[in-house]
């Protein structure tokens, strides 16, 4: 039995309660603990909300304007614990996501806040965990609907990976590519394109004319972490469904440079006297730091570049290619990898 009573515990206790149930293999009361943890919370906002309001209606109020700051002062001066006490839970519970500054934008904040994303990502799984795909990526969407809501900001990376996931699971490809395409739209390095005097016209021109791959990977770095896992998943996507041509070399080659500049700069924070030479130089580092490789082997880094080496090959970028397939079969720590890298090197000849 529970030391804290439902009526004492706060929504997100809950909430964490179902995440238990859910881990526990038991998701008929992960589910009804996630419908009362969104009850409560949304009885909460509604309650906060009519409590200002009903502070609002005083004339004197309605004079202090609309100004968060002016209110508070009035309300203080009347006594209004229950509309002070909204003010400064919403305050607090917007803090570092909305600057909340009038009364006026606070109360369509409140209409907002009615909705738990962080309730509706958890039922999501429920439903994926039972197999009911459509359900799941229906509570992922609401998620996405008031990602603006969530805690923790950036778990709507999280969903929207998920979301990709789940839809290629069904064959929906161009549900998948929409989400990652999603999380990839805030990096402004593909989002200009491939004009004149771009970073990736650039990238494609050092590509066709430096056939050891020595030059392109000294010369270009991108440390848009997040999108790795999309610009991965986006490669193998375009690859397998027969896909060629510039996009999927672009994407690909941003997946290698993502992962090579995270490489580099973990070698070089274990160890400031090392620097970047060339790609075999790094491989060879990372086998000696067992954290470093380790997220490279977590990140499927090695596939990766082999996927890399597969692409350019199909593109009829061959010595770069094969440059790269020679450094996996020499220093890939994954034994499946060098072998692949090795005998397709030998058929590339």
């Amino acid at each position: 039995m529970n030391s804290v009573s439902s009526a004492e515990e706060e929504p997100w206790m809950i909430l964490s309660r179902a995440q238990t149930a859910l881990d526990k293999g038991v998701p008929g009361e992960a589910m009804s603990l996630c419908e009362r943890a969104k009850l409560m919370h949304r009885q909460r906002v509604i309650g906060m909300k009519a409590d200002l309001v009903s502070a609002l209606d005083s004339a004197e109020v309605r004079k202090a304007g609309d100004s968060i700051a002016e209110v508070q002062i009035v309300l203080r001066e009347r006594n209004e614990t229950s509309a002070l006490k909204a003010i400064e839970d919403s305050l607090r519970m917007s803090s570092g996501k909305q600057s909340l500054s009038s009364v006026s934008g606070l109360l369509k904040w409140l209409d907002r806040r009615v909705a738990y994303p962080e309730a509706d990502f958890l039922t999501g799984r429920i439903y994926e965990a039972e197999g009911e795909i459509s359900f799941a990526l229906s509570y992922y969407a609401k998620v996405l609907d008031y990602s603006d809501m969530l805690y923790i900001p950036d778990e709507r990376y999280t969903v929207l990976y998920e979301m990709s996931r789940l839809s290629e699971l069904i064959g929906d490809y161009n549900g998948a590519e929409k989400y990652l395409l999603t999380i990839l739209s805030e990096d402004e390095l593909f989002t200009a394109g491939t004009g004149s005097g771009s970073f990736l016209s650039a990238m494609m021109r050092t590509l066709a004319t430096e056939t050891t791959m020595d030059k392109f990977f000294l010369l270009y770095r991108h440390d848009y972490y997040r999108g790795y896992e999309a610009y991965r998943r986006l490669s193998v996507q375009y690859f397998a469904l027969g896909e060629k041509g510039e996009r999927l070399t672009v994407v690909s080659s941003l997946a290698a440079l993502i992962a090579v500049t995270r490489l580099s700069h973990a070698c070089a924070d274990a160890d400031f006297q090392w620097s970047y030479s060339n790609i075999s130089n790094l491989m060879k580092r990372v086998n000696e730091l067992p954290e470093v490789r380790d997220w490279a082997d977590r990140n499927d880094v090695w596939k990766m570049l082999y996927l890399y080496s597969e692409i350019l090959l199909s593109g009829g970028f061959n010595t770069q290619a094969q440059y790269i397939l020679e450094v996996l079969a020499e220093n890939s720590p994954d034994y499946t990898v060098a072998s692949a890298a090795k005998n397709l090197l030998m058929s590339a000849r």
